[in-house]
């Protein structure tokens, strides 16, 4: 059976080896874990920098970049035209427009364009490996580890279609006497397809996030063959951390329910 979020994820995660999240207006933050479902959704359930863990493991964030514009294109059949264009204005929103075409002649496309994105990341990836492959982590669990945050985004989940198809943003004129000036608007010709956009002109407005990155365990044996997974698998550190007692702020232990017991080759080393 056909699932477009399912369809969406994966195209656009073999192009950027990100996660591009169907839902975008659902927040995510860096630090964020959770379980990826089979349906390749994703729901935080809970923040290691909340519950402490990211303390205990000297791991911090920081704001990379924020750049003018972004946009993705993922292909299933490798065979599309893509063309376009920005012209966007120093203002935040001020009269600037994106234009992006491109043919598909079979299969699907995934086109994902963000404006202004503000791109923050875990600082270093050694000391997150050695927390996912702690004892105080749950084997399934997956991490945020960057994410890109804008106010203005347009994500597409399309068929093949017999015109170019086209997604693009647009100043236009509002002739309404209450709010009247130049404002921005996203729309595609495509028929037949997914299409998803926000956007906030406010700057204060809250931000978004439409692209992010997960990180895991390393799948192994007959799991690794069933399924690939939307997810960086982090190589298994030599030296494993032995947590004992893990618990949140409210002094609780974190649900071990799925903690593994995976022998390594190489002795623990009690944290």
């Amino acid at each position: 059976m056909f699932n477009p979020e399912h369809k969406y994820v994966s195209l656009m995660h073999s192009k950027s080896n990100l996660y591009a999240s169907w839902e975008p207006l659902r927040p995510v933050r860096v630090g964020d874990y959770g379980r990826l479902q089979r349906d390749n959704s994703f729901s935080p359930e809970g923040n290691i920098f909340d519950k402490g863990l990211a303390a205990r493991f000297g791991i911090t964030t920081s704001d990379v970049c924020e750049d003018q514009e972004r946009r993705i294109v993922a292909m299933e059949i490798n065979e599309a035209k893509v063309g376009g264009n920005a012209g966007i204005d120093a203002t935040p929103f001020g009269g600037g427009t994106i234009k992006t075409n491109f043919k598909v002649k079979k299969g699907y496309v995934a086109i994902l364009v963000m404006l202004r994105p503000r791109h923050i990341q875990i600082t270093n990836r050694g000391l997150l490996r050695d927390l996912i492959y702690s004892t105080a982590f749950p084997e399934k669990y997956v991490i945020v580890s960057e994410a890109y945050e804008c106010r203005s985004y347009a994500r597409l989940l399309a068929p093949s279609q017999e015109h170019n198809i086209e997604v693009n943003l647009d100043a236009k004129t509002n002739l309404n006497s209450f709010s009247a000036g130049i404002h921005l608007g996203w729309s595609t010709n495509v028929s037949g397809g997914d299409f998803k956009y926000a956007l906030h002109e406010d700057e204060d407005a809250p931000r978004v996030q439409p692209l992010f990155q997960l990180v895991g365990r390393q799948l192994r044996g007959l799991r690794k063959l069933r399924r690939h997974r939307p997810v960086v698998e982090l190589i298994p550190p030599r030296w494993r951390c032995v947590v004992l007692e893990p618990r949140d702020s409210d002094n609780t232990e974190i649900d071990d329910s799925e903690r593994d017991t995976d022998s390594y080759d190489s002795d623990s080393t009690l944290w």
